[in-house]
């Protein structure tokens, strides 16, 4: 059985990402611009660590997602 697919209300967001400010660990990380590029986009995250400088239009400020990132068992990341 799947539990229920359900969006952060404004309220998690930004408790979520105050928490990821305030923490070195995941600044040293990235992982706050990380995650609102996630919020922002929507994409999964194998997605959106696979994006590359030539799929960002920024006069459009449009992102074009092509490729995906997973882990391959005896593979590592492809």
């Amino acid at each position: 059985t799947r539990k229920e697919v359900r969006a952060l209300t404004a309220d998690e967001r930004a408790d979520l990402l105050a928490k990821l400010d305030a923490d070195e660990v995941a600044q040293s990380h990235d992982l706050p611009d990380l995650v609102v590029f996630l919020l922002g986009t929507g994409c999964r995250i194998g997605e959106a660590i696979a994006v590359q400088a030539g799929a960002v239009d920024w006069s459009a400020e449009t992102v074009t997602i092509t490729a995906n990132l997973v882990r391959v068992r005896g593979a590592g990341l492809v």
